[in-house]
């Protein structure tokens, strides 16, 4: 409803409205959710974020979760839900528009997810 109610401002200057460029493009591309699961102190854990970030096509979203954020990011959205550590190891979940792959440990298999076409 939104970019349909700007469409306008959209088609002549797009460069005004940033955002709504973002949302435009998120809805009719297939952006990636890459959802990190672990502990942020863990290196482990930094290591899969920092391959997410720097890895993830645009349009695309990268997200940690932990048992600190764990219930308000479900809340948020079902993305971040099931999404666990496996034991003691982070763990990296690709998804599109919330449907997601095994999840990977290692940067090595999240970046062979990440190119990966889908």
């Amino acid at each position: 409803g939104a970019l349909r109610a700007h469409h306008g401002l959209l088609s002549t200057a797009a460069a005004a409205a940033p955002s709504l460029m973002a949302a435009a493009q998120l809805h009719v591309g297939k952006p990636r959710e890459v959802v990190i699961a672990g502990p942020p102190e863990d290196p482990r854990t930094r290591a899969l974020l920092e391959a997410a970030w720097r890895a993830t096509p645009r349009p695309g979203v990268v997200g940690l979760v932990h048992a600190g954020n764990r219930a308000a990011l479900e809340e948020l959205s079902s993305v971040f839900a099931g999404k666990l550590p496996s034991g003691e190891a982070p763990q990296a979940y690709v998804c599109v528009r919330g449907r997601c792959e095994a999840p990977v440990a290692d940067v090595a298999s999240l970046r062979a997810a990440l190119e990966s076409p889908r």
